[in-house]
């Protein structure tokens, strides 16, 4: 045997099968190769053989493939001597024994024995023929006789059998290589990724079908004669990026595996986002055979990543409106698309009201529009609509998408947290639409946050809606509380001024006790008038704290003065604690502080029948030596307050005794109004009341210290303190109720004044102009020309000269927040409220006179 080089393979001699002649390994003789070459497969030929004897020759050739040049031969040889040799010898033998035969029985004789060995030859070329042709189940039976031709037979039988298991192997393996080769085909044909082998030399030997799909090119264009460079392909952006990939992979395998995000330019121009990965492939001796790459296409993939981090970080700066804008205005550049517009649904989802209209790159008017007979009609309540081409022909009604010749379409619904329609939005293109899936996954993204985003806008509206509707309603609240609080003040002013000339007249004892009576009722509603707008002022937060000095001894006065014969009446016992180490002059406002002790003391006489009522004073802490805290605590032996009372006692209008026939009177604003008042000075209020046996009230208080000279300088003052004296003033009122200017005008004239009257500002001008005065006392609500107005006019008039300076009081009914400030912004100088108490009202005369002295 040999192979298609003429070298043994095999070789097996007869009679010496050890017999070196024909060494395996090395080329047949050239001469023979000649013949066995040229030779027709089976037809025996002579030749001289590498012993230099003539030998009989027979070969088959073996082919893979009919038309294939042959790779394996077969053949067989015989010495031709010794093919002819024994008939030979039988014919001598026949000669000698049977000399009498004839020549014809010798001729018969050497043709029978030259016949036989032929047919046993023939039998061996019919195998060997069969096993050129691939028949290797083919044997040569029993060709007789034990020669070497015989012993042949035997051998061409085993290489048959050999053979068989060979080819059969041989056979099985191309099946499996196809079958193999036929399943890499159908993966690699159908794979999405593109895919090739890089070789060790950096040229492509193979390139997945699918890189057309990726790229737009043929795999053979990489691999022909000119094949196309993949940097050819990189975007020029990223090209750097890929290049410096190349130096580290190319001819080096010590990078076992790397990834790679870059982007391509197809050959439509579209680019392509890829994700490359590529690692080191070796035989299996360890050769380095190059590098296998993956390439996935994640243009999609990084167009969502994109819109999340668009959402996520540059949308989240931006809110409201802007952000409506922004991401029409992203979403168009994106998705490619001509228009985008988002809307919100209005009048049961049959209209939409555009929030951003983004159109060939510049934003439009916001619009209203019916959604009958639009794209957007049929994406109301679904999750996603889209028409990717022939739009305009599927909606002739929609003058949008006629006038813009739209192509393709496509729009989500937005959704608020309930899960109920809200809104949508649309993007609309001149185009058709390539990639629908990617559109809609991007319009969802933005939807989840455009949703949320206008149901916060439209909180927000309704809010803003709340909160003015809120703030008309405290307008209008305000406005009905100060019109009242005027209306009420007005008539209080003059039946309490009557009241007070009346006491001055010398009344007899029956009639002092009833006018005393009336002057406590007239009071009484005028501090619910007080009770009623502090309620109002602390709930719109315009209660103002004003701290000043002040000296606990004269806040006690005060008390006592307004109390004690109230409680002597009663027959209760008024009593007042100090502890020696409380500083007696603070910093505070002891305005709020007396109208919490008033509230306090008032609600403890009055709910208390016999037994005392005590107010004490203690220094709770002096965290610093401009700052101490301050326990005040009313306690008496009254009725008590029930444990379910105590719940709701602080409440407006809410009173511990609440049946028809309750023995004690009252709004029950005063436990209210000083809760919030105590927190509004920074304090702590606690209640401790048992039923029956009495109420204690702990107020905890903070204040601030003066310096050390500055509290001798005002405790002498205060403790120096009288009636102020005064001299015969001239004042001009200008009040235009008759009833009030009649009280305010014998009131003043009684305690020494001499007083003038004008009906109105305008009058008060003309007055002052004309006579001189020391104080003007303005009513602020008048005819012709207000309070506010006039004070103006009296600040701003040269004419007037040094009276334009002139002492303005504000006499009003007008007492809610603010007005005191208005009135001193206006140029007035003090401010008192009506119903006036006669006293008060000489303290701020006389205060304001002095402080005019002063600065004369």
């Amino acid at each position: 045997m040999a192979d298609e080089d003429g070298i043994r393979l095999y070789n097996r001699h007869f009679p010496n099968p050890k017999s070196d002649i024909y060494p395996v390994g090395e080329a047949i003789r050239a001469n023979v190769w000649q013949d066995i070459v040229a030779r027709a497969p089976g037809v025996p030929f002579t030749n001289i053989g590498a012993d230099g004897r003539r030998r009989i020759y027979a070969v088959q050739k073996l082919s893979r493939v009919d038309g294939e040049a042959p790779y394996f031969y077969v053949g067989v040889s015989i010495l031709e001597e010794e093919i002819v040799s024994e008939p030979k010898r039988e014919l001598r033998k026949n000669l000698l024994l049977l000399a009498a035969a004839g020549l014809m029985s010798l001729l018969v004789a050497y043709y029978a024995g030259t016949v036989g060995i032929v047919r046993r030859i023939e039998v061996l070329g019919k195998v060997a023929n069969a096993y050129a042709s691939g028949l290797y189940s083919e044997r040569t039976g029993n060709v007789g006789g034990n020669d070497e031709i015989s012993q042949l037979a035997k051998d061409i039988n085993q290489i048959g059998t050999k053979a068989e298991i060979h080819f059969t192997e041989i056979k099985q393996a191309e099946d499996a290589l196809r079958k193999s080769e036929e399943h890499l085909r159908i993966v690699s044909d159908n794979a999405n990724d593109w895919e090739y082998w890089r070789g060790p030399d950096g040229k492509l030997k193979w390139v997945s079908p699918s890189c057309k799909d990726i790229t737009g090119y043929s795999p053979e264009e990489f691999m022909g004669d000119n094949p196309l460079d993949d940097r050819q392909i990189v975007h020029p952006d990223d090209l750097k990026l890929w290049e410096e990939h190349l130096d580290l992979v190319l001819d080096n395998f010590e990078h076992h595996h790397l990834e790679l995000d870059f982007r391509i330019l197809k050959r439509s121009g579209e680019v392509v986002w890829i994700s490359h990965s590529c690692k080191p492939v070796f035989s299996n001796d360890g050769v380095f055979l190059g590098r296998r790459v993956c390439n996935r296409d994640i243009t999609e993939r990084k167009a969502i990543e994109q819109s999340l981090t668009f959402l996520a970080t540059y949308g989240n700066a931006r809110s409201g409106k802007d952000f409506f804008e922004d991401l029409a205005e992203y979403l168009a550049e994106n998705l490619k698309m001509d228009f985008v517009c988002i809307d919100r649904l209005e009048g049961d989802g049959l209209n939409a009201r555009t929030l951003a209209v983004y159109f060939d790159g510049h934003f439009e008017d916001n619009i209203t529009y019916a959604l009958k007979d639009t794209p957007c009609g049929d994406v109301v309540e679904k999750q996603a609509c889209c028409f990717p081409r022939d739009v305009r022909s599927l909606f002739p009604d929609d003058p949008v998408l006629q006038d813009m010749a739209a192509e393709s379409y496509v729009g989500i619904t937005l959704w608020d947290s309930a899960g109920q329609p809200n809104g949508l939005i649309a993007a609309i293109g001149r185009h058709p639409l390539k990639d629908t899936r990617l559109a809609e996954s991007i319009l969802k993204l933005a939807g989840v946050r455009a949703g949320r985003e206008l149901e916060r806008l439209q909180a927000e509206e309704a809010l803003q809606l709340a909160k003015n509707a809120a703030e008309t309603a405290s307008h209008a609240k305000s406005e009905f509380l100060a019109n009242m609080s005027h209306e009420i003040r007005t008539p209080l002013n003059g039946v309490l001024g009557m009241l007070q000339l009346l006491e001055s007249t010398g009344p007899n004892d029956e009639q002092k006790e009833y006018l005393l009576g009336a002057i406590r009722s007239t009071k009484r509603l005028t501090r619910l008038l007080s009770d009623i707008l502090d309620i109002s002022r602390i709930e719109a937060g315009r209660m103002e704290i004003v701290e000043t000095e002040f000296n606990i001894k004269k806040t006690r006065d005060s008390i006592r003065d307004l109390f004690e014969m109230e409680a002597r009446e009663k027959g209760l016992c008024l009593e007042f604690g100090r502890d020696e180490d409380l500083p007696l002059v603070l910093i505070g406002d002891e305005v709020r502080l007396r109208q919490i002790l008033f509230n306090l003391v008032g609600n403890a006489i009055k709910f208390t029948d016999k037994g005392a009522v005590r107010i004490d004073a203690s220094l709770l802490s002096k965290p610093g030596d401009s700052f101490v805290r301050v326990l005040i605590t009313v306690s008496d032996t009254g009725i008590g307050i029930s444990e379910e009372s105590l719940k709701s006692i602080f409440e407006p209008f809410v009173q511990a005794e609440g049946s028809y026939t309750r023995r004690f009177q009252g709004a029950g604003l005063g436990l209210s109004i000083v809760r919030r008042l105590v927190k509004l000075l920074g304090g702590n209020m606690s209640i401790d009341s048992s039923l029956g046996e009495g109420t204690i009230v702990y107020l905890s208080l903070p204040f601030k210290v003066p310096q050390v000279g500055e509290q001798k300088t005002v405790e002498h003052a205060v403790n120096n303190h009288h009636s102020p004296e005064h001299s015969p003033s001239r004042i001009l009122l200008a009040e235009d109720d008759s009833l009030s200017s009649l009280t305010c005008k014998r009131m003043l004239e009684k305690s020494g004044y001499a007083v003038t009257v004008a009906k109105d500002g305008e009058e008060a001008l003309k007055r002052l102009n004309a006579e001189d005065f020391n104080l003007i006392l303005m009513d602020v609500q008048m005819p012709v020309m207000d309070g506010v107005e006039a004070t103006k006019a009296i600040r701003g008039a040269s004419n007037l000269g040094a009276k334009s300076s002139i002492p303005i009081v504000a006499m009003t009914a007008y007492a809610m927040s603010g007005d005191r400030d208005k009135f001193l912004e206006a140029g007035m100088d003090e401010y008192i409220s009506k119903p006036v108490d006669r006293l008060a009202l000489i303290e701020v005369i006389e205060r304001v006179l002095g402080m005019k002295k002063k600065v004369q």
